[in-house]
């Protein structure tokens, strides 16, 4: 499956908003750094991912946003459209690089 999308970490940079033009890159911390696409952004959501417990959460819009932890199912599409193979990647990788987990958006395009 091709990767439509990212998960980065809230930081100092603002992340992106539908409509942008997004500029797709591997190896950007080497000599080898190369561009794979542009694209445009589709959709930008706050997501906070707990590797420890294995759960994903995400921010739904009511009167109030709130967050709601999703179903499996929906981690699991998730995780496929981020490039992983099955959703135990998906966590194990969360887990290697950020710890318990990550409080971000997710970046579709």
């Amino acid at each position: 499956m091709e990767k439509r999308q990212t998960i980065r970490a809230a930081g100092k940079r603002k992340p992106p908003v539908a409509g942008d033009t997004l500029y797709l890159f591997t190896g950007m911390r080497g000599a080898g750094c190369t561009r794979l696409a542009t694209v445009v952004c589709l959709s930008v959501e706050q997501i906070r991912v707990n590797a420890r417990e294995k759960t994903v959460s995400m921010v739904r819009q009511g009167q109030v946003p709130f967050w709601h932890e999703i179903e499996r199912e929906e981690v699991e599409a998730i995780a496929l459209a981020d490039g992983f193979h099955n959703v135990d990647d998906f966590f194990e990788f969360f887990a290697k690089q950020y710890g318990n987990g990550i409080n971000g958006v997710l970046i579709k395009w």
